[in-house]
């Protein structure tokens, strides 16, 4: 009896999936998407056409819907502001955090990177090292970006917010301020993209992992169409065409100096100029209740976690914490020698292992 509930509900929800997707690639008008333009992710060429990984991730997705997509590019504050205004439509690259969580579906995860504190080499914090943001008095940030509310949080003394992060480097390479904090990724794009030098720059320390998503904005209405793109971009992970385009945008990666791992089909993304002592470690935890779980800036808090980082402070070795389910991190600290995994049990079959 039960069993034969499970496959009807199953049957249910892979028909309605499917029943929303004919429904909407039906007669129906391209769908709107917008992008934020970075460097290899979505950039306009000189013919005035859209390219890079997030764009040919959204078409790619849209096309396993039987939806025609219709893709523009705006800076990030205006992009969120469109979503709101006209919200059915999709936003890409919108960091999931506990504010946004009601406004949104979460389509599909596109890139994890770490939030990182960009200080110069000769800075006295270079040698002393950072434990708390607040150890700086002074930190440059785009304004209204969600790490400018981490700043407040941290309770930095000193806010610097611009209108762009290209301006928030600039601060940073003019010694107006002693820090900037954007994620690895952001800080490498924009340095190529402006032809800033930014090589005096180093990550010092590092303040979570964030997750940006593919966003259908909640509407009265909106769950079917949230459903059938969901569905969609699962199906289109599993496809030679996505393989494909995260091994060509992990080698483009590279030549910015970032280091670049697609798994479950999320694009993870670190600066490899952090990594001369950590070795590019990645450290892997479940969330288990007050043990391990995620605080309102998304980083990995608890006994076990706060144990952890301890360990990596002592043996000096700075590597965030990403908090993934079980099977996974079993699966990870088995197959790569670069992942350390907590908290598992000691059993006589895992001792070797």
């Amino acid at each position: 009896m039960e069993a034969g509930a499970v496959s009807f509900l199953r049957w249910l929800t892979g028909g309605l999936s499917l029943l929303a997707s004919v429904l909407f690639s039906v007669n129906a008008e391209p769908l709107s998407v917008i992008v934020s333009p970075v460097p290899v992710f979505s950039e306009e060429t000189q013919d005035g056409e859209l390219r890079g990984y997030t764009v040919s991730l959204i078409r790619g997705v849209l096309s396993e819907a039987g939806l025609e997509d219709s893709i523009r590019p705006e800076p990030f504050a205006r992009m969120l502001a469109d979503l709101k205004k006209n919200p059915n439509q999709l936003g890409a690259s919108v960091v999931r955090t506990p504010q946004r969580e009601s406004q949104y579906h979460w389509i599909m995860p596109v890139t994890a990177t770490p939030n990182q504190l960009y200080i110069k080499k000769e800075s006295v914090f270079a040698r002393s090292g950072v434990s708390s943001l607040n150890q700086l008095s002074s930190i440059a940030v785009m304004r209204d970006d969600y790490r400018h509310e981490l700043l407040r949080q941290a309770n930095v003394s000193g806010v610097l917010a611009v209108n762009s992060w290209e301006q928030a480097i600039g601060t940073l390479l003019r010694d107006r301020v002693e820090g900037v904090l954007f994620s690895s990724a952001g800080v490498r794009l924009v340095c190529a993209q402006a032809l800033m030098d930014c090589d005096e720059l180093i990550p010092a320390y590092t303040t979570g992992t964030p997750v940006s998503y593919l966003v259908l904005p909640k509407t009265e209405g909106s769950e079917a169409l949230a459903l059938a793109l969901t569905q969609a971009a699962e199906r289109f992970r599993q496809t030679p065409a996505f393989r494909q385009l995260a091994d060509e945008v992990q080698d483009k990666l590279t030549a910015f100096g970032l280091i670049a791992r697609t798994d479950d089909g999320v694009l993870y993304l670190s600066d490899s100029r952090s990594i001369d002592k950590a070795e590019h470690i990645w450290v892997l935890g479940e969330l288990s209740g007050d043990f391990a779980k995620l605080n309102s800036r998304q980083e990995l808090v608890g006994y076990n976690a706060d144990l952890v980082r301890a360990l990596l402070l002592e043996a000096d070795v700075d590597a965030p914490l990403l908090a993934v389910p079980w099977q996974r991190l079993i699966r990870e600290s088995l197959q790569k020698p670069n992942v350390l995994a907590f908290t598992v049990a000691r059993t006589p079959e895992r001792e070797e292992l």
